[in-house]
């Protein structure tokens, strides 16, 4: 096959990285390839044919994620349905119950 470089030195910037067979994975990696344009010149962390997205932040507490949103809306649902308890008139006290007949 022709060597996948040749295709791609003008190509735009990808949004994903490209789709490879196994062997064509092998050979990149036996010759210390790019996985993303092949090339000899970089490693693949540093490829501009390649545009990863952003992180997202990992959610151990220090900086959001999926947890933490949980956490967030669950709070915000308790302390709505504190404040619809307190709304509530106070609860009259129990009548006493009457004595039981003899």
């Amino acid at each position: 096959p022709p060597p996948p470089a040749a295709g791609l030195v003008n190509a735009p910037v990808l949004p994903f990285p490209p789709r490879i067979s196994p062997e064509e994975k092998e050979r990149r990696y036996s010759n210390k390839l790019c996985f993303f344009c092949a090339s000899a010149d970089h490693p693949c962390r540093a490829c501009t044919k390649f545009s990863a997205p952003p992180r997202r932040p990992r959610g151990d507490g220090g900086g959001g994620g999926a947890m933490a949103a949980v956490l967030a809306d669950l709070q915000r649902q308790n302390a709505e349905i504190t404040r619809r308890l307190d709304m509530l008139p106070a609860a009259a006290p129990a009548p006493a119950a009457a004595p039981a007949p003899a």
